[in-house]
C-alpha cells in the first residue's frame, strides 16, 4: 500500500475545501453553494477512504462506510449543481427526486446500517477481505445513471449559453466529468468486480485534481467567483491576524504599541487595497459591458449595411436587367419597320 496517497488526497480537499469556503463567503448564491457542498462532501468522502486505508482513529469498516455516505451527498451536490450553472435550469420534478432522494437517502442509511457496507477484515493493517452489501450492485447503477443524466443534461444547457459563460461552463464542466468518470471507475467498477486491489479506491479522490484545476482556471481566466477580491481579501486577513498574534506576544509596553500600530496601519492600507481591488474589478465589468453593447451595435449596423448594400446591388442589377430588355424591344421595333 502506498501511504502517501491518502495525504495527498487529504491535501487536496482540504485546498478544494478552502476555496469552497472562500467563493461561498463572497457570493452567495445557489452556484456557489453547490460548489461548497461539492467541497465538503469531496472532503468527507476523501476522510472516510483515508481512514479506509489507514483504520488507525475507526475502524476500516466505519472509514469505507463514511465514505459512502460523502459519496453519495456528494453525487447529490454534484446533481444540484448541474441544475443551477451556468444558468439555472432544472431536471423534471420526478427524475430530480428520484436521483437525488436516492442518494440522499442511501448517505443517511450507509453509516447505521450493513446496505452498503457488510465487512472488512485486516492482518496487521493491511487489508485481506471485504464484502459489501446487498445495495452495492443498485448504488454503482444509481450513481452511473446520475452521472450519465448529468452529462447528456450539461451538454444541453451548454449549447443554450454564448460568450463567457459559455467558456466558464466549458471549464468548470469539463473537469467535473473527467474526474468523475474515473472515479467511477476505480471506486465502483473496478471494485464491484474485482478488478485490481482492496486500496485502489484511495485513488479515486486523487482523481478529483482535473476537477480541481479547471476550477481554478474558470476562476481565474473568466472571473467565474470573483476571485481576485477574495484572494485579495484572504491575503490581506491572514496578514493583519498575523500582526495581531505578533502584537500580543511582545512582552515590553512600548514593543506592543508598536506591534498595534503595526497592525492599525496595515488594517487602514489592507482596507483601501480591498476597496481599490473591488474598484478595479467593478470598473472591468463596467468596461467589459460597454464594449460588448457596442459591439453589439456594431454588429447591427454591419447587417443593415449588408442589407442595404444587397438591396442596392438587387437594384442595379435589375435596373441592367431593364435596360438590356428595353433595348431588345427597340431592336425589334427597329426591324419591324424596317419589313
Amino acid at each position: 500500500m502506498n501511504y502517501l496517497i491518502p495525504y495527498l488526497n487529504l491535501f487536496l480537499f482540504f485546498s478544494i475545501l478552502s476555496l469552497g469556503i472562500f467563493v461561498y463567503l463572497k457570493k452567495r448564491d445557489r452556484v456557489s453553494l453547490s460548489f461548497l457542498g461539492i467541497c465538503i462532501f469531496g472532503f468527507l468522502w476523501t476522510l472516510g477512504v483515508m481512514a479506509y486505508a489507514m483504520p488507525f482513529v475507526i475502524s476500516g469498516k466505519m472509514g469505507l462506510k463514511v465514505a459512502f455516505t460523502g459519496a453519495s451527498f456528494l453525487l447529490a451536490a454534484i446533481l444540484y449543481f448541474i441544475q443551477v450553472f451556468p444558468k439555472e435550469n432544472y431536471f423534471p420534478k420526478p427524475l430530480n427526486f428520484l436521483l437525488m432522494g436516492s442518494l440522499i437517502l442511501i448517505g443517511i442509511l450507509s453509516i447505521p446500517t450493513g446496505l452498503m457496507v457488510s465487512s472488512v477484515s485486516y492482518i496487521q493493517g493491511v487489508i485481506v477481505e471485504r464484502h459489501y452489501g446487498p445495495f452495492y450492485p443498485a448504488y454503482a447503477f444509481l450513481v452511473f445513471a446520475s452521472l450519465s443524466s448529468s452529462i447528456i443534461f450539461s451538454i444541453i444547457k451548454y449549447r443554450k449559453v454564448e460568450g463567457v459563460i459559455k467558456k466558464q461552463a466549458q471549464y468548470v464542466l469539463l473537469g467535473l466529468f473527467t474526474s468523475f468518470i474515473l472515479v467511477f471507475s476505480t471506486n465502483l467498477l473496478f471494485p464491484l468486480f474485482n478488478i485490481g486491489s482492496f486500496y485502489i479506491s484511495q485513488y479515486g479522490p486523487s482523481c478529483l485534481i482535473f476537477f480541481f484545476v479547471f476550477s481554478v482556471l474558470a476562476i481565474t481566466r473568466y472571473h467565474l467567483f470573483d476571485i481576485k477580491l477574495i484572494l485579495t481579501e484572504l491575503l490581506v486577513s491572514i496578514i493583519a491576524m498575523v500582526s495581531l498574534f505578533e502584537a500580543l506576544l511582545f512582552q515590553t509596553t512600548w514593543a506592543r504599541l508598536l506591534g498595534f500600530s503595526v497592525f492599525i496601519l496595515f488594517g487602514c492600507l489592507g482596507y483601501l487595497l480591498i476597496k481599490s481591488t473591488k474598484r478595479e474589478i467593478n470598473a472591468k465589468e463596467n468596461l467589459e459591458q460597454k464594449v460588448n453593447e457596442r459591439t453589439k451595435e456594431l454588429r447591427e449596423s454591419k447587417d443593415e449595411l449588408e442589407k442595404f448594400y444587397r438591396l442596392t446591388i438587387g437594384r442595379e442589377v435589375r435596373m441592367a436587367e431593364l435596360k438590356e430588355k428595353i433595348k431588345e424591344m427597340e431592336d425589334k421595333t427597329k426591324n419591324s419597320n424596317q419589313l
